[in-house]
């Protein structure tokens, strides 16, 4: 069956876009249609490439969407707490110490006495637990591992301890569909999955969802460096290995730099996650050392020097960075980032200028997972409160689409494209994702209401 989208604005052009077999097959003025052609009339709307968001977790956006939401008030873990059955576990997400002050087991006792809790940090790298949380863990634990390792008997704090951890807590109920429902609204028609898991259970539960429809785009994984020879479960398509970089003490470079040789060896780009500039300098080293294949990328790119930016172009490694935190995060970063990393934070503009490839992404659940509302930041750089951080670093909403966006529609290319209910330069007025109409994957019509 072939569909045809009529009266579709492409280039600036009204035409008709034939799509079969998943590809675009024909672009042109009043295509012919034939017996059994579904035909959408787009009624002088923009036909765009899908939009691409090349870093999130879907799993952990499920996850969130059945948690209590912390990130504005601690008081939502009271109201979370009467509602839920005495000793149910309570999950909560999105806490940061600089919004709602400092937490610790002590403080979520008083909040929820009769109920474990977890809470995690904005991070995604920390959890907060209190007593009775901490108790559930403890007999789970206590054969396996030395408690004082997690700090379990003092402020509630776990850093980093999820894998080791995930079997000791109760899970929630995710719902892998509503996320897909929304990111389709927003016009999305592939993802990138930036979870270092080695999981293989994780990767089925994704692959499970995307063949049934649950997850309506395409779904590429990356994976930590205990899967750089697993075989993605299909329709999952294999992307880069993702490598934590840590910039604390005790950085071991050479490992880093083992586990990106052991990456190309396997034919695989890598992905390293940094949001410092001690970070960015560690991944450079680990790359001087062993050297960079098309494909690597560096994501974040939080605080980037020009010294960093030139070493990247050197290297030919490309940018996934997330300008929906300036937004987002934005007033927080200017009242504690130090003043002379400020200009720094998720460049946009310097970075293309320097030559780089700069591609978007939302980090959800840890950011917001709207890319027109990353897009519009990506212009105007505006905080919450309206303060604008980087004026050097806007860009013009053409480019900040491209950012999410291959560009419009080419004969031979996947049939991934988004409909809007307006013309191109009206959706680039306001970049707002209320103008998605259709989103098509594969030349299959899917529709969503935000």
């Amino acid at each position: 069956m072939t569909l045809i989208v009529r009266n579709a604005e492409v280039d600036g052009a009204i035409v008709d876009v034939a799509c079969a077999a998943g590809r675009v097959v024909e672009i042109g003025p009043s295509l012919l249609c034939r017996a059994g052609d579904e035909i959408v009339d787009a009624d002088g709307g923009a036909l765009i490439g899908g939009l691409h968001d090349h870093h999130l977790h879907l799993m952990s956006m499920a996850a969130a969407d059945a948690s209590v939401d912390v990130s504005r008030d601690l008081g939502a873990l009271r109201s979370a707490a009467s509602a839920a059955k005495v000793g149910e576990w309570i999950r909560a997400v999105g806490y940061h110490e600089s919004v709602t002050g400092p937490l610790d087991r002590a403080r979520l006792d008083a909040l929820a006495p009769d109920h474990p809790v977890r809470v995690q940090h904005r991070s995604g790298h920390a959890w907060i637990l209190n007593t009775l949380a901490l108790a559930e863990i403890g007999r789970t634990l206590e054969n396996e591992r030395d408690l004082s390792t997690w700090n379990l008997q003092g402020s509630g704090w776990v850093v980093d301890g999820d894998g080791e951890l995930s079997a000791s807590w109760q899970s929630v109920a995710i719902d892998l569909a509503g996320v897909g429902r929304r990111l389709g609204g927003y016009g999305i028609t592939s993802v990138t999955d930036a979870t270092p898991t080695t999981a293989l259970g994780h990767l089925a539960t994704l692959a499970s969802a995307a063949s049934d429809g649950a997850l309506p785009f395409r779904v590429t994984v990356t994976g930590g460096i205990g899967l750089v020879d697993a075989a993605m479960p299909p329709p999952l398509e294999r992307g880069p290995v993702k490598l934590m970089v840590p910039d604390g003490e005790g950085v071991d470079l050479d490992g880093l730099a083992r586990s990106i040789a052991l990456a190309h060896e396997a034919g695989r780009a890598v992905a390293l996650h940094c949001v410092t500039a001690v970070a960015a300098a560690i991944s450079l080293a680990a790359w001087d050392m062993v050297g960079s294949m098309p494909g690597d990328r560096l994501e974040h790119g939080s605080v980037l020097s020009d010294d960093v930016v030139d070493a990247l172009v050197r290297l030919g490694v490309r940018i996934v960075t997330q300008p929906g935190f300036v937004r987002d995060r934005g007033d927080h970063y200017l009242a504690e980032v130090a003043a002379d990393e400020v200009p720094l934070l998720y460049r946009c503009a310097s970075l293309f200028a320097a030559g780089l490839e700069v591609w978007g992404s939302s980090d959800a659940p840890f950011g917001p997972d709207d890319p027109w509302l990353a897009m519009r930041t990506a212009v105007d750089r505006r905080t919450r409160s309206g303060v604008v951080l980087g004026v050097g670093e806007r860009v013009t909403p053409e480019r900040a689409l491209l950012m999410w966006s291959n560009g419009p529609p080419r004969v031979g290319t996947a049939a991934d494209v988004t409909l809007l209910d307006c013309p191109l330069t009206t959706a680039l007025d306001d970049l707002d994702a209320s103008h998605v109409a259709t989103t098509f994957v594969g030349g299959r019509p899917t529709r969503f209401v935000l």
